[in-house]
């Protein structure tokens, strides 16, 4: 974070010697380097309070919600940049934090969930440090400016169409991993509340359900359509096999389904799974749109959790030069 640069974890004590043994600030930071032991040790100690405060949000529930997140998606690399923006903004302007946190989540879960590579993120979130130090100022439209211009594929900021491209056309389940699956579903979760009510912390020990079964060939048959002929029969397969691990088909429940009810037709399964899942995600399936579970009502589904996904983690808002404050990207 101070030097702006990356440092191999084998040459952190000769990095940190030849910083220390600087005498100058740092051209072009807003933070400057300190010159003596005891400016050292004082902003040692400083960032040790900031990054405790990292285990322990306490009552900042927006910090609290990202980290959690943050354990999915699986980097560090953006601990430098938090330790920078909290320092420098909490407490007197905790709601740009915040909102700096709100674009910094939807870059990484879009990206998580459109299948995008990681391994640029540490080179990335350096040089959102530098970008902001040549402004001036830590906001959230400068973080913006400069994710915008970020246009290749190793760290562009998916836009809808790849992010509605990736929900609906590739397999969620088995493509990554369970805990990030089940981070997705939770967010869905929690977003899931009226307005009104206080959302509630979600019980230990969830485990993903599959709505259609991955085992379904027994009781929930093709049509008869789709089986004319082999080949017809063969894509038909393909599609259900798709389908039936994308986000549309599913939740979350408390408690695990015996086997062979979570395997039987959906007259037999629903009200099973209602009574095993008393969470919000769950409520779906008491609505008209649950009564026949099949394709057509995956990919309903689908889109209606990609809409509330697309709320959750939005795409980039378009700065205005004139104010140079945000609009939200519809």
């Amino acid at each position: 974070m101070m030097t702006r640069d990356e440092v191999k974890s084998s040459h952190l004590f000769n990095a940190f010697k030849a910083f220390a043994e600087q005498s100058e600030s740092a051209t072009g930071s807003l933070l400057k380097t300190p010159q003596t032991p005891a400016e050292h040790l004082a902003r040692l100690a400083r960032y040790a309070d900031v990054f405790k405060t990292f285990y322990e949000p306490g009552k900042h529930a927006r910090l609290a919600t990202f980290l959690r997140r943050l354990e999915a998606i699986d980097t560090t690399t953006v601990y430098p940049f938090l330790l920078y923006a909290y320092a420098e903004l909490v407490p007197k302007h905790t709601d740009e934090f915040d909102r700096i946190l709100e674009l910094i989540e939807s870059y990484l879960m879009r990206r998580m969930i459109c299948a995008m590579t990681t391994k640029n993120y540490n080179r990335y979130f350096i040089d959102l440090m530098r970008a902001l130090d040549k402004k001036g100022a830590i906001t959230a439209a400068n973080v913006v400016e400069y994710m915008a211009k970020s246009t290749a594929d190793s760290t562009l900021f998916p836009d809808d169409s790849a992010f509605e491209t990736a929900t609906f056309g590739m397999p969620l389940y088995n493509r990554l991993a369970q805990y990030k699956v089940r981070s997705i579903l939770e967010a869905l979760d929690a977003y899931s509340p009226d307005a009104k009510s206080e959302p509630l912390p979600l019980p230990p020990g969830l485990t993903i359900e599959h709505v259609m079964p991955q085992s379904w060939q027994t009781h929930w048959a093709l049509s008869d359509e789709d089986k004319v002929d082999p080949v017809t029969e063969q894509q038909a397969v393909a599609r259900r096999n798709r389908l039936v691990n994308t986000l549309g088909n599913l939740t979350l429940i408390t408690g695990s389904l015996n086997p062979s009810l979570s395997n039987s037709n959906w007259g037999t399964k629903r009200p099973e799974l209602l009574k095993f899942s008393k969470l919000n995600l769950t409520q779906y399936f008491h609505g008209s749109d649950a009564e026949y579970w099949n394709e057509e009502a995956i990919e309903k589904r689908t889109r209606h959790l990609y809409l509330q996904m697309g709320k959750i983690w939005p795409a980039l808002p378009v700065v205005v030069p004139s104010d140079n404050s945000l609009i939200a990207n519809s």
